[in-house]
């Protein structure tokens, strides 16, 4: 194609390991995979058309920048005389009222999304804070600069200390997620932290400076998870609560539990009976608005019936961060070899619950391990076999003497 309306064409490789970024800054191009589609290795989100406009081509560039496990691979690259943009161009973005979806996404937070809430009075707040970047510390000093840095767990603090100098913003996470000292733990220390929220599972709180923001302890994916909800229509989930549009409702992500599922399930039953709620605005995966409370509370009941439908337990996430390190160091899918560190990422890394909402071809724990063990039965299954072989012939044998 030698038009320079060619905006290329792109596919997401076996790195990826769901993080979902690329759905959130380019909906229209990437959607998710549905659980259990494909083969070997299979992606947890696809492309599902090339881009046909110079906006488009600009947001799968943020894509492939932004995407933590760098799985956007280019198969036709663009041929365009346009001026190229930066990647940032446009961020934050405005999504409703005075909420904005940052960019800049991290590694260091599994690319997770990054929210600014600006304020009249200037009580404005940072959840889950990303990359800290000298542009952006400007156009947020633009829009009022920021006086809290609020945390949704602990899975999202590994910027928290850049943002810190640059701003002196009050830092707030819940006690029970504070990482206390250095260790072998993937997350940074956090025993500084201005504010502790000390809250009960399922408890409510409220901060002092901001009535309209209410806190609600929400355990299950981490022992101090929490939610943020705003004006009683925002709701900044973390990694506890998503939209899927293959299953077209709320869900909960049980490859990520770090801590328990049915907890979790608990958890989010209890947030029915605190009042509606119309944007849900995750950590992790598609930002989406719902007509009505109702229609998001209905949503929210078809999530907890599919959280029924799997097995409790839970990720330990040291097996998580070795199955996404196989994943990403796979250099080629269809080599033998990596076909192979896939097949035993997917496969043997993860426990059996959370293998079961990936979308590539994986095994039964029973087959799996009666696979592993076979080579080693296979002996003593053939002394068994000779020795009853033996037996059954006895009789004829002692006939032909």
């Amino acid at each position: 194609m030698d038009s320079i309306e060619d905006w290329g064409s792109y596919t997401v490789n076996h790195k990826c390991h769901g993080c979902m970024t690329c759905c959130v800054v380019a909906p229209e191009i990437f959607e998710e995979v549905p659980e259990h589609s494909g083969g070997l290795g299979t992606s947890f989100t696809r492309v599902a058309r090339d881009p046909q406009n110079a906006n488009e081509h600009q947001a799968v560039r943020q894509a492939m920048f932004l995407c933590p496990g760098k799985a956007i691979s280019v198969v036709r690259p663009a041929k365009i005389k346009e001026k190229t943009l930066k990647i940032f161009d446009g961020f934050p973005r405005l999504l409703d009222d005075d909420v904005y979806y940052v960019g800049f996404d991290s590694a260091g937070t599994f690319g997770a999304s990054s929210y600014f809430i600006r304020r009249e009075d200037g009580q404005n707040m940072l959840i889950d804070p990303p990359a800290v970047d000298a542009e952006l510390l400007q156009r947020l000093h633009e829009l009022g600069g920021i006086k809290y840095l609020l945390f949704t767990h602990k899975d999202h603090t590994a910027n928290q200390e850049a943002w810190f100098k640059a701003t002196h913003a009050t830092r707030v996470i819940h006690e029970s997620d504070v990482h206390w000292k250095k260790d072998f733990s993937p997350f940074p220390v956090t025993a500084d932290f201005e504010v502790k929220l000390r809250m009960a599972p399922l408890e409510v709180q409220t901060l002092e400076d901001c009535p309209e923001l209410t806190i609600v302890s929400i355990p299950g994916h981490t022992a101090g998870s929490v939610f943020f909800l705003y004006k009683q229509k925002f709701l900044f989930t973390g990694d506890s609560l998503g939209y899927s549009p293959a299953r077209e409702h709320l869900w909960a992500f049980r490859l990520q539990c770090w801590q328990d599922w049915q907890l979790q399930r608990r958890s989010l039953a209890h947030l029915r009976t605190l009042g509606g709620f119309t944007w849900v605005l995750p950590g992790h995966g598609i930002q989406h608005r719902f007509a009505s409370a109702a229609e998001a509370d209905e949503s929210l009941q078809k999530c907890l019936s599919w959280m029924d439908t799997q097995a409790s337990g839970n990720t330990n996430i040291i097996w998580y961060i070795l199955f996404k390190a196989m994943r990403m160091s796979a250099k080629n899918n269809y080599e033998l070899k990596n076909r192979f560190k896939l097949w035993i990422a997917d496969n043997l890394v993860l426990p059996a619950g959370a293998k079961r909402v990936i979308p590539t071809a994986v095994m039964p724990s029973w087959q799996l391990y009666g696979l592993l063990l076979l080579p080693l039965l296979a002996p003593a299954m053939l002394i068994c076999s000779t020795n009853r072989l033996s037996i059954l012939c006895q009789p004829y044998a002692t006939l032909c003497k």
